[in-house]
């Protein structure tokens, strides 16, 4: 019987069967574990450095449309805040000429004057990038610290709003303008040695001399009802890269191996796994860019839209990268493969 007479009969036997079918298996669990190492890599390196977080932010605030997005906002509120002094009911605003006119004006100016001449060299300033990044910082290790130690915010109820105190920088804030000359010298409190918002806003009220309002400074992150199914996703996802993700490499590897092992058609093996890890790759990508792309549809303003595509971009490009170069060696490995398997089919023929 020859060489290619036996392969037939060992893939058209029950045995043949039963172990193509264990190769298939352990084929697909080494595809999985190389897609998990890849993910699981990428989300320890976002957890394991602040700095990608604050630089993504800090980007994105130097973006001209975000700019003129967050100047539009804040002139429409202060239109908003004049219709109150002067008792103009909103719901009177399209008909009233006035309050039409004056919003009008507000929009123009918020877009043309602010964005170009106020509000971007403001939020381009060094002050400005060093606050934002500090914000980011100090957001990022705050979520980590929840979600990964377990501390940061205390006890946190899905029947309430899963807030991040923002009084700290809201104080490095004021620092800051006091050292350009914008705000009087005010002392300002140490935060660091008061614990909770609620103590912490007192102290900011009693050194600036004004009350602030309930929740000055915090930032809701997820509502009432949300919070639960939002902890549970980020802790599935940070606990599959810490736990799962550190051993995916290693089942990777033994998976990998033991396909080749069992299989009587190595070649074929090596590259029906090797295009599997790149189309699985593509797929990676695939999803990623259709993730960010789903941000058009979440109801949001342009500029809002704009500053957290940035973000999700500048955080998602390594995860992007990571899979392509995975699945361009993938690729490579099954077209080497595939060409060596064919070599050894002509040899065969040659020699019988």
């Amino acid at each position: 019987m020859s060489a290619a007479d036996s392969h037939a009969s060992d893939r058209l036997g029950p045995g043949g069967v039963v172990r193509s079918v264990v190769v298939a298996l352990v084929c697909a669990v080494a595809v999985g574990a190389i897609a998990l190492s890849v993910v699981g890599s990428w989300v320890n390196s976002i957890i394991d450095s602040p700095a990608r977080t604050s630089d993504a932010v800090a980007a994105a605030l130097n973006d001209e449309e975000v700019v003129s997005d967050l100047a539009t906002a804040a002139a429409d509120r202060a239109v908003s805040a004049a219709m109150e002094v002067l008792g103009i009911d909103d719901a009177d605003s399209t008909s009233n000429p006035v309050v039409r006119r004056l919003r009008s004006t507000a929009q123009e100016w918020a877009a043309d004057v602010a964005a170009a001449r106020i509000a971007a060299p403001v939020i381009g300033s060094d002050i400005a990038n060093s606050l934002a990044t500090s914000a980011a910082g100090r957001l990022h290790r705050v979520i980590v610290e929840t979600v990964v130690d377990g501390g940061g915010l205390g006890e946190i109820s899905a029947d309430e709003p899963f807030r991040v105190n923002l009084v700290p920088l809201v104080v490095d804030a004021f620092a800051a303008a006091q050292t350009v000359g914008v705000l009087p010298s005010v002392e300002l409190p140490d935060l660091a040695q008061i614990d909770g918002a609620d103590a912490q806003r007192a102290a900011v009220s009693e050194a600036l001399g004004v009350t602030l309002p309930r929740n000055f400074a915090e930032y809701t992150i997820a509502r009432e009802g949300s919070v639960g199914g939002v902890l549970a996703v980020i802790e599935f996802v940070v606990s599959l890269a810490q736990r799962v993700g550190l051993y995916a490499p290693l089942i990777a590897v033994g998976a990998t191996v033991s396909a080749l092992a069992l299989s009587r058609r190595r070649l074929r093996t090596l590259g029906a796994l090797a295009a599997a890890t790149a189309v699985m790759m593509v797929l990676l990508w695939g999803s990623t860019q259709a993730g960010i792309d789903r941000l058009d549809d979440a109801g949001l303003t342009p500029g809002a839209v704009r500053a957290i595509r940035i973000v999700a971009e500048e955080l998602a490009a390594p995860l992007a990268t990571a899979a392509l170069w995975v699945g361009a060696a993938s690729l490579a490995i099954a077209v080497v493969a595939t060409a060596a398997r064919g070599w050894g089919k002509r040899g065969v023929t040659h020699a019988t």
